[in-house]
């Protein structure tokens, strides 16, 4: 998995956030950007 560390990619082990959630807000640049090459959230 990938997650945003101060504005940093960082790659996380899936084990370790497995059962957690933790929303990124639809108008976070990533999403946005994401978004703009076809990506899906299933919404």
């Amino acid at each position: 998995m990938v997650a945003d560390h101060g504005g940093v990619a960082v790659p996380v082990p899936i084990q370790d956030v497995a059962g957690n959630l933790k929303l990124t807000p639809p108008d976070h640049a990533w999403v946005q950007s994401a978004r703009r090459v076809g990506t899906c959230f299933g919404d």
